[in-house]
Formats: C-alpha cells, sequence, structure tokens
C-alpha cells in the first residue's frame, strides 16, 4: 500500500494513512523540501552518492493541477533538483531524473518553455535541465502479453521472478489489459499489479476479463 501512496497510485483514508505511520499531509513545499533535504542527508550517511527518481507518465503533472499552477510545480521539481548544488560540504547525496513523458506532454512542456511573461518563465530553467531521449511508441499486443507475463510471475513477497506464473491468464485478459492501457507499460504494470495482489488475495485459479475489470472496479482503477 505504501507503494502504491507513493506512486500517486492510491489515495489513502484516515485509517490506512495511521497504518502506514502517516502523521499529517505535508501541504507547504518549503516544509517538503525540508524533509527531502533530510532525507538525502540520510542517504549520504548510509554510504548512497545518488538518489535516482525515475519519474513514469510526468504529464501526469497537468491533470492533476490548473494551468497557472502548472508552472509552479515544475519551479517546484527544478528546485529539488538542484537542492544537492546549494550545498558546498558535499552533505547530501547527488539527483539524478529520468521522465518518462508521453508526445502530448512534451508538447504541453514546449508550450510551457515559449512564455515569456509571468510565472510561466519559472519552467524555463527546469526545460534547460533537459536532454532529450528516445521517443517510445506504445507496446504492441505481442509486447503487451510478455510484459503481463513477467509481471505475473513477479513474487513482490519474496522480492523475485518465479519460474511459473504465480496465476494463470487467459487471452482474454491479455486482450482487456491492452485495450485498457493503449499498451502503455506504466499502466499495465499498474493494472497488473492491482489485480494479482486481489487474485492472490481472494484465490482467483485464473486470471480473466471479468476478474480483471472487478479488481479494478474495487480499487477504483479506471
Amino acid at each position: 500500500m505504501a507503494l502504491y501512496f507513493l506512486r500517486g497510485e492510491l489515495t489513502p483514508t484516515q485509517s490506512q494513512m495511521r497504518k502506514l505511520g502517516i502523521l499529517r499531509k505535508i501541504d507547504d513545499i518549503d516544509i517538503a523540501k525540508e524533509y527531502f533535504k533530510g532525507l538525502l542527508y540520510l542517504l549520504k550517511l548510509t554510504g548512497f552518492s545518488t538518489l535516482v527518481l525515475a519519474i513514469d507518465e510526468f504529464e501526469y503533472l497537468f491533470s492533476l493541477v490548473t494551468k497557472s499552477q502548472q508552472p509552479i510545480y515544475l519551479a517546484a521539481l527544478r528546485g529539488l533538483y538542484d537542492l544537492p548544488l546549494q550545498f558546498n560540504d558535499n552533505k547530501l547525496v547527488n539527483i539524478a531524473f529520468f521522465l518518462a513523458v508521453s508526445r502530448d506532454g512534451s508538447r504541453k512542456l514546449k508550450e510551457l518553455e515559449e512564455i515569456k511573461t509571468g510565472i510561466e518563465t519559472a519552467a524555463i530553467p527546469l526545460m534547460r535541465r533537459v536532454n532529450l531521449g528516445k521517443e517510445l511508441e506504445p507496446l504492441s499486443k505481442e509486447a503487451t502479453k510478455k510484459l503481463v507475463t513477467r509481471r505475473l510471475k513477479y513474487n513482490r513477497i519474496e522480492k523475485k521472478f518465479e519460474e511459473d506464473l504465480l496465476i494463470p491468464y487467459t487471452e482474454d485478459f491479455v486482450e482487456f489489459i491492452y485495450e485498457s492501457t493503449a499498451g502503455k507499460p506504466g499502466d499495465i504494470i499498474k493494472k497488473c499489479g492491482h489485480i494479482l495482489d486481489l487474485g492472490l488475495k481472494y484465490r482467483i485459479p485464473e486470471l480473466n476479463e471479468k476478474f480483471a475489470r472487478e479488481a479494478l472496479r474495487e480499487r477504483r482503477i479506471e
């Protein structure tokens, strides 16, 4: 549940937050940065040199806030990126960002970069730090099936890939996953993870389209 929360896949209830040990919600960006700074310091003390943040579907940010707030969030992200550079005594680990952005998300970032007035200019420094990589296409149905198979072999408890599927699946299950995710790897992994969790919980002998729909409905995932 903690991993789903950190990935933004789950909004925990008050009771779930208490179970996770979350005392309160941080609404202030400056306070959140202080906590993040503490994390970077502790990582350095334990012998790490770099924190790698791999952010899939970065454009999801645009659906969380209004258009006028988007540059503010991007500026906050740029501030986090620059945080270790503010300390010359080398007490914090470095940060490396890997951002996965769709074509539409990339277009929106380009539009923000081209705006030259007002608060929108705060987004420009972040874009100057970005090295554009390769543009990836959505997975084919065949590749989707391979990823589904791979995910359904992963044992979260043992933290290893098993030789056999944890739960077998039908062809209509793959068809459903492919159509409902449009071949997006992040969505495929997320949905299969939720469905597998509930399949193991209810001791389902086989994953099919019907159970997949019911599982995602129970987890409130579209």
